[in-house]
């Protein structure tokens, strides 16, 4: 390893708030900010006509998604199925998608009928 890179490493370690710094191509003596990689989500409601399945988050990641919000519907997806809670964290993993957020449904929860909200 090259003297320099090794000291580069290790003065990373040692003091790692200049890791968020970077050289700047155009005047190597100045240090210009590093930008995080930024997440990007999407809703699963692009797709509230159909029961969601693996397809569907596998094509969400292809696009370049790293997170996802669940649009919990019952007829998109069954939240109080605990089958479908484990199916939906294996396709997630499968797909390498976080899960950001649930969009809960309004309609049920707030019901005045006690019967509708079980």
């Amino acid at each position: 390893m090259p003297r320099t890179l090794r000291y580069a490493r290790i003065n990373l370690e040692k003091y790692p708030r200049f890791a968020t710094t970077a050289r700047d191509p155009l005047d190597p003596h100045r240090r210009a900010p590093v930008v995080p990689k930024r997440a990007f989500g999407i809703s699963t409601h692009l797709y509230h006509n159909y029961r969601l399945g693996r397809e569907h988050l596998l094509e969400i990641a292809a696009h370049g998604f790293d997170r996802v919000e669940l649009f919990a519907t019952r007829t998109h997806f069954d939240y109080h199925n605990p089958a479908a809670i484990a199916d939906l964290q294996q396709w997630l993993a499968e797909a390498g998608l976080t899960l950001h957020g649930v969009h809960a449904p309004i309609g049920e929860s707030f019901s005045v009928d006690a019967g509708v909200r079980r």
